[in-house]
Parts: C-alpha cells; structure tokens; sequence
C-alpha cells in the first residue's frame, strides 16, 4: 500500500510562510540568562538546569522552522523551474486538462 501526499503550490507557500513566520517568533522571544535563586528545597540548580535548556530547546526549534521552511521554498521554486521546462518542451501544450488524467 502506497501513500500519496499531494501539496498545491498555494498550501506550500502558506506551510513555507507559516515556519518563517513560526522561526522568526521563537528567536525574538529568546531570554537572556535565567537568574539563579535560592529555593527552601534547594533545587535551584536543577530549577536553572531546566530553564537553560528551555532555551536551547527554543533555539533548536526556531532553527529547524526556518531550515524546514527554506526547503518548501526551494521545493516551489524547483516546481516552478520543472513546470516551465515542461512547457519548453512541449510546444503544442498538454494535451489532457486537470480532469481527464
């Protein structure tokens, strides 16, 4: 059983913008470093501990968003390349519409 994932251009555009868009909100809401504190339980370590890599986790994040979203833009424009040289070389047009496959 194969599986089929068919993507317009206008859904990978709006996939494409939406991880932009997703990438640039993590990297602005970077924090700086968090401040230590005392804690009666005297967890404060392990409390840091989980707050640095809160933000290494957000760091991670914004970068495979803009990563994931570079290439749905290279895909359209490499579709957009294939669809013009297919239409190069075929100089009569196509010959079935969308409904006749």
């Amino acid at each position: 059983m194969t599986t089929r994932v068919r993507l317009n251009e206008g859904v990978l555009a709006s996939i494409a913008g939406g991880l932009l868009e997703a990438g640039t909100g993590l990297r602005a809401r970077r924090l700086g470093q968090p401040t230590s504190f005392p804690t009666v339980s005297g967890a404060g370590n392990e409390v840091d501990s989980f707050l640095a890599s809160m933000s290494v986790a957000r760091s991670v994040l914004a970068d495979a968003a803009h990563s994931a979203s570079l290439a749905a833009a290279a895909l359209l424009s490499e579709s957009s390349e294939l669809d013009a040289a297919i239409t190069r070389a075929m100089p009569g047009g196509f010959l079935l519409s969308a409904g006749e496959q």
